[in-house]
């Protein structure tokens, strides 16, 4: 893959150099910024480029050569595509489920935390403690407050409200159970990994279609990405078609590969 981006690439800055494509000041730019980034390491260019046994010129050449390379690109892909309003609606209503938010859940919860190696222990003051707040919770008091409460007498517990979370944000023992509450249900304590669970469901957004409107330059963006991408593969495809290609290998070609990791 990588020796197929690099032919396509010095392809089009042979088409970008026939095409006289002026890269000078992103050449420039490129440069300085190496060299600036050179001297936060604590070096001059010329040391980096030294250690990779490439001279300035042909540094430079190589910068030019892939600003070239990408300056054709751009204005045979990116800058040739145009998006109707037409084509956007169209992708809309045939992708409406890709612009619809999903159900989300809020709830209220407290964990206990307990080690896991402390799991098997009989008697565990904890589960004592979570079936108290279970019963506080159905009767409706206040989460924060019996957070409050018996966090002086165990510590080791934490209470928030999740805000509203859609399915794969949750702990899954948590959330399969979760998600199938009613409004202000509070179901059983819940054990993970990490502990003792006590939630309650406080509201719950169904799924919505998003309008047009409102998702017109996610949909835009979208469509312009797949055709730029279209459009890079027909360009690589016909240049490379186009080319006489002839690759040389050697045995010095064997060794860098070996010693990458690849086989000859």
């Amino acid at each position: 893959e990588g020796l197929n981006n690099n032919i396509f690439t010095i392809l089009a800055a042979h088409e970008g150099q026939k095409a006289k494509l002026d890269v000078a000041k992103e050449v420039a730019a490129a440069i300085d910024e190496t060299g600036k980034s050179a001297l936060k390491q604590g070096h001059r260019i010329e040391d980096l480029l030294g250690e990779r046994k490439q001279t300035m010129e042909q540094f430079r050449a190589a910068v030019e050569r892939a600003m070239l390379a990408t300056a054709y690109i751009h204005s045979q892909t990116a800058a040739k595509v145009q998006i109707s309003e037409a084509e956007m609606r169209a992708f809309f209503e045939s992708n409406r489920k890709a612009y619809t938010t999903p159900e989300a859940i809020r709830l209220q919860h407290i964990l206990i935390r307990i080690p896991p190696d402390q799991f098997g222990t009989k008697e565990l003051p904890q589960f004592k403690t979570a079936a108290e707040i279970h019963k506080r919770a159905q009767r409706g008091e206040d989460f924060i407050q019996i957070a409050q409460m018996f966090k002086e007498e165990i510590g080791n517990l934490d209470a928030i409200d999740t805000g509203f979370a859609h399915r794969g944000s949750l702990m899954s023992e948590v959330e399969d159970i979760a998600f199938a509450l009613e409004k202000g249900q509070v179901p059983a304590v819940i054990k993970s990994l990490y502990g003792l669970h006590v939630i309650k469901l406080i509201d719950r957004r169904l799924p919505e279609a998003l309008p047009f409107e409102k998702v017109q330059t996610a949909v835009q963006q979208n469509l312009r990405q797949k055709r730029v991408e279209e459009l890079r593969a027909e360009l690589e495809a016909r240049l490379k078609s186009s080319a006489k290609i002839e690759i040389y290998w050697d045995a010095a070609s064997d060794k860098m590969l070996t010693e990458a990791g690849g086989k000859p």
